[in-house]
């Protein structure tokens, strides 16, 4: 099954976790700084490079150039996340390598030269890291990466100097996203260096009541650090959810009928 085909049970206001990679090589310039004869040649050495990763993860990986891509694919790749609107409309040369069950993605000479993205239905960003981790070693081996002693991984965005890691949870949240006390809540989340976004639209104007828990930073933390705080975030809020919830289920039941039910599932 793909991973947005996954039930999660255990927790189903937690719809899906996602830990994202950048990584440049140390031989050539960022993206944005090559010529086409450049990127053309680097994303082949990868695409060489990389052609028995299946071998790694037991994973078959199917790769393509993004020109040889049709519009309608292009969508929907982005629409599953594979890669970002940005990436889905770059002209210039650009590969990807996407794995059967979708759970893995790269993305060649995209914003930067290697985006290594791994997703799970419900809470895993632990053992997506370690996955992650795994990929990340399998190439350096091949590939030099651009890499500081003293800022970490070098990267096109400032953002993303450092590990280069990005750890986002997203969560379902209809009920306490209503609440007058959800801005303050959000506000009191950035204090630990996460950000808690809309998925599509902030405010009223978010359409699905989804949100998605991210790190703000990668640089001055550990890969560790990045996940502990992430899941911590996304478990506080899910706490919260369910005793909205079950405040709700409460309050719903007629007078001299008062008993306390499971939470509501959304």
């Amino acid at each position: 099954m793909k991973w947005f085909e996954e039930v999660n049970l255990a927790r189903p206001a937690v719809i899906c976790s996602r830990v994202r990679l950048v990584r440049n090589l140390e031989d050539y310039a960022f993206p944005s700084r090559l010529t086409e004869k450049q990127a053309g040649e680097m994303i082949t050495q990868l695409e060489t490079g990389l052609r028995e990763l299946g071998a790694l993860d037991g994973r078959h990986y199917e790769q393509a150039r993004l020109r040889e891509l049709s519009e309608l694919d292009r969508r929907a790749l982005r629409e599953r996340r594979v890669f970002n609107s940005t990436i889905a409309s770059k002209k210039e040369p650009a590969g990807v390598m996407v794995s059967d069950d979708e759970k893995v993605g790269i993305v060649l000479n995209g914003t930067d030269h290697i985006r290594i993205q791994l997703f799970a239905s419900g809470l895993h960003l632990d053992d997506l890291w370690n996955q992650a981790s795994q990929i990340d070693d399998y190439i350096n081996e091949r590939f030099s990466y651009a890499f500081d002693e003293k800022y970490g991984y070098l990267t096109s965005f400032p953002t993303s100097v450092g590990t280069g890691l990005r750890a986002s949870v997203v969560l379902h949240l209809p009920l306490l996203s209503q609440s007058k006390r959800f801005n303050g809540m959000v506000t009191e989340m950035t204090r630990f260096g996460a950000s808690v976004k809309g998925m599509y639209g902030e405010g009223e104007e978010n359409c699905g009541a989804l949100f998605e828990v991210s790190n703000q930073k990668t640089l001055g933390m550990t890969e560790k650090e990045i996940l502990d705080m992430v899941s911590k975030v996304a478990l506080q809020l899910t706490a919260r959810r369910n005793r909205c919830a079950s405040l709700r289920s409460i309050k719903t039941v007629p007078p001299g009928r008062m008993t306390l039910t499971a939470p509501m599932a959304f």
